[in-house]
């Protein structure tokens, strides 16, 4: 499994995701994984995007459940994947902390 960030993957519309999961195929989902749109905006310059996204880099680094966590979110369910995850939390209109993030992203 691919670590958030390690892949980009382009939608038939032209949607630029860093994920290559099924939940990007998600319409509910998709705005959580987006960072572009190929025929607007050039390849490096969606490839900087996310490299510098506190998002992408929490997810890569401290996982999805560490978000959660960092968030005081608990969750009564059982995720297989952690596809699963990112897919709850781009479903559930959760407000995440950029600061939050960027504080996983550098101790994971």
């Amino acid at each position: 499994m691919a670590k958030a960030g390690a892949r980009l993957t382009i939608l038939p519309n032209g949607d630029a995701m860093y994920c290559c999961g099924h939940p990007i195929t998600q319409s509910e989902a998709q705005w959580f994984f987006k960072v572009g749109n190929i025929s607007q905006d050039s390849l490096v310059d969606i490839v900087k995007r996310i490299r510098r996204n506190a998002l992408v880099l929490a997810l890569r680094y401290a996982g999805p459940l560490a978000i959660l966590k960092e968030h005081g979110i608990e969750v009564n369910k059982d995720f297989k994947m952690p596809c699963e995850v990112c897919y709850y939390i781009a479903t559930r209109g959760y407000r995440l902390d950029k600061l939050k993030l960027i504080k996983l992203a550098r101790i994971a």
